[in-house]
C-alpha cells in the first residue's frame, strides 16, 4: 500500500500547513496509529524515512520521551529533521544517518518501531523508463537488499530493553515470521490482520513482539467499506491523525 493519503494532518499541529516533505503512506499510518508506546520514554524508529512514525510517536508519548530515528538515506534524514522542526514536539526527536547494525551495543530502548523493507528486489538493472524502475534510495526503502528480516530481528533483540516492545508491519503473506522472531528470543504478543475490504484476502499484519512468551492477541481490521469509503474501525484507529475523522 504505497498510495499517498490526501488531507493527512496531525490533529495537534498548531500550524496551518502539512509537513511539505512528509511522505505519508497507508502502511505508516496503520502502524503509527496501531502502536501503543504507553509510558515508554526511550523510543527507536528503525528506517525512519521522512520521520512520519517518529513524529506520530512524539504525539502519543509522554512529555519526557525521546524518540531516535535512524536511516541509511542521508536525504531522508534531512527531511526528517526538517519535519521534526516543524512539528510541536521537536525536543522529543533526534535523527541520524545510521544502519541498525551500527547502533551501539549498550543502547537499549523501551519501544522500537519499524516499517521495514520487505519486497524482494528484481534481478538485473532496469531502465528509468521501465514501470518497475526504482531509484537506489527507494529500492533501499522498499526492498530486502539492505536489511532482511533476520538481520532486523537480531538487531532488535540486541537493543530492546528487557520489558520493551517491538512493533512492525509486514505483508500478510510473510511466512514463518513468528518462528524467525523466536529464533532471536522475540515473541509475538499482538497481531492485527489488515484487509483492504471484508471480502478480500488479508494484505498486511501489524505485529507487536517482546522478550516474553504469552498467548497472542489477534484481531482483524478492514480499511474500506464495500462502497469504497473508510470503515468505522479504520476511522476509530486513525482518528488521532486525521482532521476529517
Amino acid at each position: 500500500m504505497t498510495k499517498k493519503l490526501d488531507g493527512f494532518r496531525f490533529k495537534q499541529f498548531q500550524i496551518e500547513h502539512s509537513l511539505c516533505a512528509m511522505k505519508v503512506g497507508t502502511d505508516g499510518i496503520l502502524l503509527g496509529s496501531w502502536a501503543e508506546p504507553g509510558p515508554s520514554t526511550k523510543l527507536l524508529d528503525i528506517g525512519t524515512g521522512s520521520g512520519l512514525l517518529a513524529i506520530m510517536l512524539a504525539q502519543k508519548s509522554p512529555c519526557e520521551a525521546k524518540i531516535y530515528g535512524i536511516d541509511i538515506d542521508a536525504a531522508a534524514i534531512k527531511q526528517a529533521c526538517h519535519n521534526a522542526a516543524e512539528c510541536p514536539w521537536p525536543s522529543k526527536l533526534s535523527f541520524d544517518v545510521l544502519p541498525i547494525q551500527s547502533l551501539p551495543a549498550n543502547q537499549q530502548y523501551d519501544f522500537i518501531i519499524s516499517n521495514p523493507p520487505f519486497f524482494v528486489a528484481k534481478r538485473g538493472e532496469l531502465a528509468p523508463a521501465d514501470a518497475n524502475y526504482m531509484t537506489t534510495t527507494r529500492r533501499q526503502a522498499r526492498h530486502l537488499d539492505s536489511l532482511n528480516l533476520d538481520q532486523l530481528m537480531q538487531a532488535v533483540r540486541g537493543c530492546l530493553s528487557p520489558q520493551g516492545q517491538f512493533n512492525c508491519i509486514l505483508p500478510a503473506q510473510a511466512k514463518q515470521i513468528d518462528e524467525l522472531a523466536e529464533a532471536h528470543g522475540l515473541y509475538c504478543q499482538r497481531r492485527t490482520w489488515v484487509f483492504s475490504k471484508a471480502n478480500k484476502p488479508a494484505i498486511r499484519q501489524l505485529l507487536c513482539f517482546s522478550k516474553f512468551q504469552n498467548d497472542i492477541l489477534q484481531d482483524n481490521l478492514v480499511i474500506h467499506t464495500d462502497a469504497g469509503g473508510y470503515s468505522d474501525s479504520y476511522k476509530q484507529l486513525c482518528q488521532g491523525f486525521y482532521l476529517n475523522f
